[in-house]
């Protein structure tokens, strides 16, 4: 399995298309942190208040590097045939499934923790971490929001396995992410009930966009200081859930994979 990771990460470093996800998250990214800095000043523009400013937009680039990354890197090899030859060169059909998922796996994690600490680093060399936000807090909000995004990475590799199409993954996985935090908002409308770990895009959304602030008398002003503290069950659910819907969308994966013909 080891040179079946190492044949893949060498082709990744030579896909164009990985290149082209990489471009549009990091310009989705420059872009707004241009927009921020023609609201704001650059001093006023701490690690913390950064931080806040671009939950929305992390929201949105997290969603397309990892459905876009994982669809890209477990099903691109459907298309050529490479799974196939390797098959057919004998490597077990465990080895070439979970090789591919260890691989998503380290272009995810590495992907979503560079786009979230970069900014944070940057201003907060430059200013500071501020006061809007406690640091521990929001940093333990941003490292538990790589458990849903893991979860969801695990949805997209059993659809990719199903399908056997990665641009077909790429457009379902990206909709079903983005929408369905819409349509659980709409529906918290008109029934007593508060969506969190029931689907991924929710949790990762209720993580890294925090809406709770208070006023607090600093240096002789009101500043608004959003609260970052969660409840366990909040915490604890997040972890859970997301390990047993991830496991079990790669296990199924995994079954179906090492039964199907392969065309």
């Amino acid at each position: 399995m080891w040179n079946l990771i190492k044949a893949q990460k060498y082709q990744l470093k030579r896909d164009n298309g990985i290149v082209y996800i990489y471009l549009i998250a990091v310009a989705m990214v420059v872009f707004t942190i241009v927009d921020i800095l023609d609201s704001y000043s650059m001093k006023e523009l701490s690690g913390s208040y950064m931080g806040l400013c671009m939950g929305e937009i992390d929201f949105v680039v997290l969603g397309i590097l990892v459905v876009l990354l994982t669809a890209r890197i477990s099903g691109w090899d459907y298309t050529d045939k490479t799974i196939n030859y390797e098959l057919m060169s004998g490597h077990s059909r465990s080895a070439v499934y979970w090789s591919r998922v260890m691989v998503s796996m380290i272009y995810y994690m590495v992907s979503c923790i560079l786009i979230i600490a970069i900014p944070l680093l940057i201003f907060s060399a430059l200013n500071g971490w501020g006061i809007r936000a406690d640091m521990g807090g929001m940093l333990l909000r941003y490292g538990l929001a790589l458990f849903p995004l893991f979860r969801l990475m695990c949805e997209c590799i059993l659809l990719t396995v199903l399908m056997r199409n990665c641009y077909l993954v790429m457009v379902i996985g990206f909709t079903v992410y983005q929408f369905s935090w819409v349509f659980a908002t709409m529906a918290e409308l008109f029934i007593e009930f508060e969506f969190t770990t029931q689907l991924a895009s929710m949790n990762v959304l209720r993580l890294i966009c925090l809406e709770k602030s208070h006023f607090e008398y600093i240096n002789g002003e009101d500043v608004i200081v959003y609260k970052t503290s969660m409840e366990p069950d909040f915490l604890v659910g997040t972890i859970v859930v997301s390990l047993a819907v991830g496991i079990g969308c790669l296990l199924a994966g995994y079954l179906y994979f090492k039964k199907c013909d392969m065309d």
